[in-house]
């Protein structure tokens, strides 16, 4: 029933410009977060680590959580560098925390510390 009325409210949505990737990571999927297209509209990407969000994989719509800048550039640099191409990218669907963020950052910070130990 949520994601339906959040299709409904992405059918509705006004063409947005896209102006920067934001990287998300999917507790379902575990292993590298995903880059996401970030509305222009929308807070810069540091204003928005911790909060969850609705994105779009395949055909499936899933909750992530956004990741600083910081810490998924490390993630990045571990793995096989590879142009990043914006015409593939698909966009953010939805902000869920308008709030405080769902992860605070010191939970993230240990997060962090923990993937990249293990």
């Amino acid at each position: 029933m949520v994601l339906g009325a959040c299709r409904s409210y992405l059918a509705t949505m006004p063409n947005d410009s896209f102006t920067s990737t934001v990287q998300v990571a999917l507790p379902s999927l575990p292993g590298d977060p995903y880059t996401y297209l970030l509305p222009e509209s929308w807070p810069e990407s540091s204003q928005l680590a911790g909060r969850r969000v609705l994105v779009p994989l395949g055909s499936r719509v899933l909750v992530g959580v956004i990741i600083p800048g910081e810490y998924s550039n490390s993630v990045q640099s571990t793995n096989s560098k590879q142009s990043l191409n914006t015409d593939k990218l698909r966009p953010v669907d939805v902000l869920l925390d308008d709030g405080l963020p769902a992860l605070p950052p010191e939970l993230i910070s240990l997060c962090a510390q923990i993937v990249s130990r293990y």
